[in-house]
């Protein structure tokens, strides 16, 4: 019993326990945040076939603060983010709502730039050429031309990744 009090002593006197809290209290974001995206993506893929679009859009909103929070330099929060909302918007796009879907599109573009820029690697680079691809056709025939070329070399990049 003397031995251990007197290395927590000795410890607390060099500081490292100090530097141990530390590394857990900056370890415990990450930790939650695997946590969250782990039961966020069952939940996700569940409401979609269902229909549930008010789950989609709540489990969007907790991704859009993971990935401005503890999750901004996380490439699979950033992917998890544009998945949701590639999801959500597919389905607006299915329902004519383009007008709706344009931003979230774009907003998830966006996401899996940053997830690409971070190392989401080449699962990242197909999302975001698939979503590139859907943008091309919320826009009219100008926007097909400045999109449609876009996506095609983001499809082609992930599969020869």
């Amino acid at each position: 019993m003397h031995v251990q009090t007197h290395s927590l002593i000795r410890m607390m006197r060099g500081g490292t326990l100090v530097a141990a809290g530390l590394f857990l209290a900056a370890a415990a974001p990450v930790r939650a945040q695997a946590t969250l995206l782990d039961s966020l993506r069952p939940q996700v893929e569940d409401a979609v076939a269902r229909g549930d679009w008010t789950s989609v859009d709540a489990a969007a909103a907790r991704l859009r603060a993971a990935a401005a929070g503890p999750g901004a330099s996380d490439p699979w929060t950033q992917y998890d983010l544009g998945y949701v909302l590639h999801r959500r918007a597919s389905a607006m796009l299915l329902g004519k709502q383009v007008d709706r879907a344009k931003p979230l599109l774009q907003e998830a573009e966006r996401a899996l730039a940053r997830a690409q820029e971070l190392g989401g690697g080449p699962a990242a680079t197909a999302l975001r050429g698939a979503v590139t691809g859907q943008l091309a056709g919320t826009g009219g025939m100008i926007n097909a031309m400045r999109s449609g070329p876009r996506a095609y070399c983001s499809m082609s990049a992930a599969r020869s990744s």
